[in-house]
């Protein structure tokens, strides 16, 4: 009678080691699924200087937006700064670089991280 009991908690132990492990085995794929965004396109429109000391208003699409451990607000904050920068820095830290995948046609993909953040895109090359 005790040697069953002994082997019940045995096994009702067993079984909650394995239960957690396969929870533990599909937790980090079910947080990092949670973080992807496919995001709707964006066209900023942009005040370029002239050359005759004006500026004339010009349209940049920006499409196949997705983004990783940041919402669609964030990505376009990020474009604001992104293409209306005077310098040639990434705004607030990102490293960004011609990206590898599929764009529309007549775009390039491209993309922009820094730690814990990704955003990948298309726009006009040029």
């Amino acid at each position: 009678m005790q040697a069953a009991r002994n082997w019940h908690g045995l096994a009702t132990a067993g079984s909650i080691l394995a239960l957690l492990g396969g929870l533990a085995a599909i937790t980090p794929a079910s947080v990092a699924a949670a973080t992807v965004h496919k995001c709707a396109n964006k066209t900023l429109t942009l005040n370029l200087p002239t050359g005759e000391g004006g500026t004339r208003q010009y349209p940049e699409p920006i499409k196949a937006i997705t983004t990783e451990g940041i919402g669609c607000a964030g990505a376009y904050k990020f474009f604001s700064a992104y293409f209306g920068r005077q310098t040639q820095t990434a705004p607030e830290g990102f490293v960004c670089k011609t990206a590898k995948f599929k764009a529309p046609a007549g775009l390039v993909p491209q993309s922009c991280s820094k730690p814990g953040v990704k955003i990948q895109f298309a726009v006009q090359g040029g």
